[in-house]
């Protein structure tokens, strides 16, 4: 049913705009706090070590003992490894990884850890498209004894390195050779428009000139220039209508 009220352009309230609320949607530093590293300082990042995995902090180092932090980026495993005299405890303090050991896959999500004992074959890796930050505390210089069994597919890509290419300096244009090809362009549509201008007085079609590269008339080519419409051609103040017949061109 028509409701005059409801339909009125005028109608109180019928132009208001729904109200912004400024905490809908996603925030930008929303957006930004989900990437680079949340579990350490400043500070320790002035400590930090390259990996062909990332980077890495040093916490401790004794005697018989290490703690490490580790950021791994994206896309990475280290392949199949095993220490047969060292022992590892790993723990995710954010993003996720995974641990194959025995051929069973372990997922390790933020607050998760796992342990690893001597001769135990594990393998460890990181998702396609986030990053992990882990704890590692682990038997002193761990690293330097483990035994690779498999490839690792290490991919660093917070560190990557921008190489320079081989294109070179952009080749500069000389200011008059610029100047030249203007003046060839204008002289082409000049010349095109001139032979328009006389096919629409004469009613006879025109073939259009050639320009050639010093910007003048060069070989003519073959063109067939609009017929002028219906009426067109009229003068005065009032001429008549086109009609059906002007769309016959």
């Amino acid at each position: 049913m028509y409701n005059p009220t409801r339909m009125n352009p005028n109608a109180p309230g019928r132009n208001r705009q729904r109200r912004f609320d400024p905490h809908a949607g996603r925030k930008h530093s929303d957006i930004v706090a989900q990437q680079g590293p949340k579990c350490v300082f400043i500070s320790d990042l002035a400590h930090r070590i390259t990996t062909d995995r990332g980077w890495k902090i040093v916490h401790f180092s004794g005697d018989d003992f290490e703690v490490i932090y580790e950021y791994l980026c994206s896309r990475n495993t280290t392949g199949r490894i095993v220490h047969k005299d060292g022992d590892r405890c790993v723990r995710v303090m954010s993003g996720q990884i995974f641990i194959m050991v025995g051929g069973e896959q372990t997922v390790l999500r933020m607050g998760q850890a796992f342990s690893l004992p001597k001769g135990t074959e594990h393998e460890i890796a990181t998702l396609g498209t986030e990053d992990a930050e882990v704890i590692f505390c682990q038997t002193k210089d761990y690293e330097d004894n483990i035994e690779q069994i498999t490839e690792a597919n290490a991919r660093n890509t917070k560190m990557a390195v921008v190489l320079p290419t081989d294109r070179g300096a952009p080749q500069k244009i000389s200011t008059e050779k610029a100047r030249q090809a203007a003046s060839r362009i204008q002289n082409q549509r000049q010349a095109r428009e001139r032979a328009i201008s006389a096919s629409l007085d004469s009613g006879q079609p025109k073939p259009l000139p050639k320009i050639g590269a010093g910007g003048e008339e060069d070989i003519p080519m073959t063109a067939k220039a609009r017929l002028p419409l219906a009426n067109q051609n009229v003068t005065g103040s009032s001429p008549m209508p086109l009609g059906a017949g002007g769309f016959d061109d």
